[in-house]
């Protein structure tokens, strides 16, 4: 039946023998499975398109990605406290009045963690699962090749995560995903990057995968540097409750070792800080040695971590004054 409008237009089927029909059907079946085996849509196109549109959401209701992801990790009683004092003076005034309570807390605070302290060979600092405990695959992890192993399998992490597809995305093509929906990886990446996957997204987020480097890298590994003897003394003192570093001479403090020795080399005004050590220590569980130099260079020039290691400490004045000026507006 073809009515008058061009937008409604039905048409009944002829009688068809019972063989076309198995036929047909067959047919289907086949075309179904073949689509079902080969996407019709690009995976990583498609996880742009959910992401547009998740981003979308987010531009509507810029708080959602600070009140969903914003975990304030503090004492919540001494924030109120502090918050409902008008003045400085009275602040003051306040914990005066209060120190004897204060510190009998603090006392029986230090006896309760005393208690359930860890013993010495394990680094759970943080109830398990808190999100800023170390993940579990590196407190498991004995040597580095374990650790390599379990850092090397993130394609497999990818399949098993809920969100898979969308990091998957973001190492793939972040320069789109930052494009279509730049909120929407401001809010996940916020919500915390997945232990087994962090590794390759810090390489990619920081622009890291840099052939150069990597060249100048495996030179400078080779060269001597004046601040050897220093590096070699504080490397025992890097995270010595992990147990990939427990290892006096191991294969990560040789990583870390060479690293720094390296980066001592790469950027001579700065050489050697002990504090460099707590950086590159959280890159090497993540990734490989060289990939970890590039990384921390990255960090370093792009995100601007050279100005707390220089001799002025440039940078480590400018973000206390940072602190201070948002303290007192957050905390009067």
């Amino acid at each position: 039946i073809n009515t008058d409008k061009p937008t409604l237009q039905l048409a009944i089927p002829k009688a068809d023998s019972t063989a076309a029909q198995d036929a047909r059907a067959r047919k289907h079946k086949s075309a179904s499975f073949a689509q079902r085996r080969e996407p019709k849509f690009d995976d990583i196109a498609l996880m742009l398109a959910r992401a547009e549109v998740a981003n979308d959401l987010l531009f509507s209701d810029p708080k959602r990605v600070v009140i969903e992801h914003g975990n304030l990790h503090a004492d919540q009683d001494t924030l109120q406290s502090l918050a409902d004092v008008k003045s400085p003076t009275q602040a003051m005034a306040a914990v005066a009045s209060e120190e004897p309570a204060l510190s009998e807390a603090a006392e029986q605070r230090d006896e309760t963690r005393g208690r359930g302290r860890p013993a010495a060979d394990q680094y759970r600092e943080y109830p398990e699962g808190d999100e800023r405990a170390l993940p579990e695959f590196i407190l498991r992890s004995q040597t580095m090749a374990e650790l390599d192993a379990e850092t090397g399998a993130w394609e497999q992490a990818l399949t098993e995560l809920a969100d898979g597809e969308f990091w998957r995305a973001v190492i793939c093509d972040v320069d789109g995903l930052q494009a279509r929906a730049p909120l929407h990886l401001a809010a996940k990446v916020r919500a915390g990057i997945p232990a087994r996957v962090r590794g390759m997204v810090w390489q990619t987020l920081t622009r890291a995968r840099s052939t150069y480097l990597q060249t100048v890298y495996t030179q400078l590994v080779q060269e001597y540097s004046p601040h050897e003897r220093v590096i070699r003394r504080d490397l025992t003192r890097t995270f010595p409750k992990v147990p990939v570093f427990k290892s006096e001479g191991g294969e990560a403090q040789q990583r870390l070792f060479r690293i720094l020795k390296a980066y001592s080399l790469y950027d001579a005004e700065v050489g050697y800080c002990q504090g460099l050590g707590f950086i590159i220590g959280p890159l090497i569980m993540n990734m490989g040695e060289c990939a970890a130099f590039c990384v921390l260079v990255r960090l370093m020039e792009t995100y601007d971590l050279r100005g707390m290691f220089t001799e002025d400490m440039a940078g480590l004045h400018l973000r206390l004054y940072q602190f201070r000026e948002l303290a007192g507006e957050t905390v009067p």
